[in-house]
């Protein structure tokens, strides 16, 4: 998932806290501190809005350890 994909809401909440985090006196000359930051914050919220998957783990009560393992649709 890019960040271009997620809500724009969330990107709106995403670029509200790069804002909030940027020094005021940021040198625009001096910007790989601010594009690591932009960077991180992308990321972050990339991975807490990526879907994760899901198993379903199959047990027998008279056997030890699992049956099977079954992928489950993606959650979105």
């Amino acid at each position: 998932m890019n960040f271009r994909e997620l809500p724009i809401s969330v990107q709106n909440i995403a670029a509200q806290l790069l804002a909030d985090r940027m020094p005021c006196d940021t040198n625009t000359s001096e910007n790989e501190p601010a594009m690591a930051l932009a960077q991180n914050i992308s990321d972050a919220f990339t991975r807490l809005y990526n879907p994760m998957k899901t198993y379903t783990i199959n047990y027998d009560p008279g056997r030890p350890g699992p049956i099977s393992a079954e992928e489950e649709p993606e959650q979105i």
